[in-house]
């Protein structure tokens, strides 16, 4: 595909090893946070990267504002379903084992 600056070609996507690597020292914060009552860590990596990072939404949209940014169709389009579950599906999880 053709990026939106300048008609050139859009730059390849990257893979969820690349990503996990960029990310482990801040995922490794908020993991250790989530271990604190009510803080819930949805890690997004292997949400938006199986294996290969989704670019863009299921409409097409750019699901980037830059290089590390959602944008508003990426994170509704692509995250809001899966860290909906994640943190109301672990709420009911404790909620049912208390």
């Amino acid at each position: 595909g053709q990026s939106l600056l300048l008609g050139r070609p859009a730059p390849e996507p990257p893979r969820a090893a690349a990503v996990a690597a960029r990310n482990s020292g801040t995922d490794a914060v908020f993991a250790a946070l989530a271990s604190r009552p009510g803080v819930v860590f949805v890690a997004l990596a292997p949400v938006l990267c199986t294996p290969v990072c989704a670019v863009t939404d299921a409409g097409g949209r750019p699901a980037y504002i830059d290089d590390d940014h959602l944008s508003r169709a990426g994170a509704i389009g692509l995250l809001a379903g899966p860290v909906h579950d994640a943190i109301w599906g672990r709420a009911a999880r404790a909620t049912a084992h208390d």
